[in-house]
Parts: structure tokens; sequence; C-alpha cells
């Protein structure tokens, strides 16, 4: 009887070994807290691809609209660096594509699609709802805002300088998401008197 309940204990402290190693070994995944973000004003927002570090987020946007992606690692959640071709982890060196796939672990999960809304024209993402890498966001207010924007930029021309996405000026292009659509950082001058030209003809 008493090496019969040895047995049983020593079964299960093996047991027990077995799942702590399988718990232990699971993948980390971090999820990032549900929470909205002001991503900033529209007329801010209108570039191919615009990585925003304080908010820890990378906002696309193409001819069909906006899609806004993590800019936090999925194995230990620190902010990740933005880098031309991928977005790097400082802590675990994970790196992930502008797309949210993962290129190099230890991260096992790609990074999630948050969920976008539209408010005093200003753009809000939040971090609670995911959606799926085809989700565009757009209204018909934002719409009729750039088609105006297209038509200034028509008639007025571009301001020397000022590099504005092709989707705006209303050209077909098949894919802004790629690495050749990438614009180069406007200097603080004249993005401010882009953004002003803008503001004003959205007011009139």
């Amino acid at each position: 009887m008493f090496k019969r309940v040895l047995s049983l204990l020593a079964l299960t402290s093996l047991l027990l070994f077995f799942l702590s190693c399988l718990l232990s070994c699971k993948p980390r995944h971090f999820v990032r807290p549900g929470g909205e973000f002001d991503l900033g004003e529209v007329r801010h927002l209108l570039f191919a691809k615009q990585y925003l570090i304080d908010k820890s987020m990378l906002v696309h946007r193409d001819k069909t609209g906006w899609r806004v992606l993590s800019g936090r690692c999925t194995y230990d959640g620190c902010d990740l660096t933005y880098q031309e071709d991928t977005m790097m982890c400082s802590c675990c060196y994970s790196e992930f594509k502008h797309t949210g796939e993962v290129i190099k672990g230890p991260a096992a999960h790609p990074l999630p699609w948050y969920e976008i809304r539209y408010k005093d024209n200003h753009l809000y993402a939040n971090s609670g709802k995911t959606v799926n890498p085809n989700y565009r966001f757009t209204t018909d207010e934002i719409e009729k805002r750039l088609t105006e924007l297209r038509e200034q930029i028509g008639a007025e021309g571009v301001p020397e300088g000022i590099e504005i996405p092709e989707v705006l000026l209303g050209k077909d292009i098949d894919d802004l998401n790629t690495e050749d659509d990438d614009l180069e950082p406007l200097p603080d001058e004249n993005l401010s008197n882009m953004t002003d030209t803008i503001h004003s003809s959205s007011d009139d």
C-alpha cells in the first residue's frame, strides 16, 4: 500500500513537471491593452506610410482608405523601432515587416491591425478591436475633402519641395504600400505651409 502511494506521488510529480515544461515552452504573446488613440487630423495623414512614434502605430493609406498597424512587439510589448524596410524590437530583437508579418523571432505572432473611426476631422484607432489586413477605412466626408484637395493641386500646382501621394493627384496606381512608394519626410516649414493650405480650403 505504501509503495502504491509513493508510485502515485511520483507519477503525479512527473506529470506536473511535464505540464510546467509545456506551459513554459508556449510562445509568449503580448496583447496591447484596449484603448482609443487619436492619430491626428486627416490633413496630416495623407502619406502612403507614416510611423507615429508617440502612438507606436504605423498608418498606411492607399487609394481605398486607411489602415493602422500596431507598433508594439507581440513578444514582450516593447515599442518597435521603425526602419526603412522593417520594424525591430530593441528588447528581444524580433523583426517585423511593415505589413505586420514576423521576419525574425522570438516573436511568433504578427502585429495586429486596428479598427479606425472618424470624428471632427480626426482619425482614431481602437487597440481593443482588431481587424484583418484587408480592412480599409474612409468616409464620404473625407473623400469629399480629398477631392477638393486634388482640384486645388490641379489648379494651383504643388509648391516646390512638396511631395504629394500619387493617390491624391487622382492617378491610378496598383499599390501604394510598396517600398518604392514611400515618401521622403517633408521639411517642417514646407509641411506647415501645405497643411495650412489644405486647412483653409476645407474651411471654405
